[in-house]
């Protein structure tokens, strides 16, 4: 018996590592694809906003479509993602909720965004954080 639980401990030991890697590698995609989306969105208000005429017209773009927010918010539910990823313990419920915390964000991102390149990299990250949510369940 005290062989068949070694056993089980380098097996959950070998699985726990290879999820680190899988879970650490979409945070750090998602990361990138936030930046692509980051400097995407600065440029396009910028050209939308000089076509603008009046404050008026400008204030009501930017209060319809400014996703800075989100993009900061985003970028924090990752970084606290990672952050946690790297601590011993039971992270898994923490894990789950800024999973879910990200998806949130992406949601928004995707319903406020007029640009079909960003729209189109939200959805990716989207497709990301969900296989990541699905991990993160496994997760004690």
């Amino acid at each position: 018996m005290g062989k068949s639980v070694n056993e089980l401990a380098r097996t959950r030991a070998k699985e726990g590592k290879a999820l680190f890697v899988f879970l650490k590698r979409r945070a750090q995609g998602l990361k990138e694809q936030l930046e692509i989306i980051k400097t995407r969105n600065k440029k396009i208000t910028k050209d939308k906003l000089s076509g603008l005429q009046t404050d008026d017209e400008r204030c009501a773009f930017l209060k319809d479509t400014n996703v800075s927010e989100e993009i900061e918010r985003l970028a924090f539910h990752i970084r606290n993602f990672s952050g946690k990823l790297a601590k011993a313990g039971s992270v898994g419920k923490e894990l789950d909720f800024i999973a879910q915390e990200m998806q949130r964000e992406a949601n928004t991102l995707a319903a406020k965004t007029l640009d079909t390149q960003v729209s189109a990299r939200v959805v990716q990250m989207k497709s990301q954080i969900e296989k990541i949510r699905e991990q993160v369940q496994n997760i004690e």
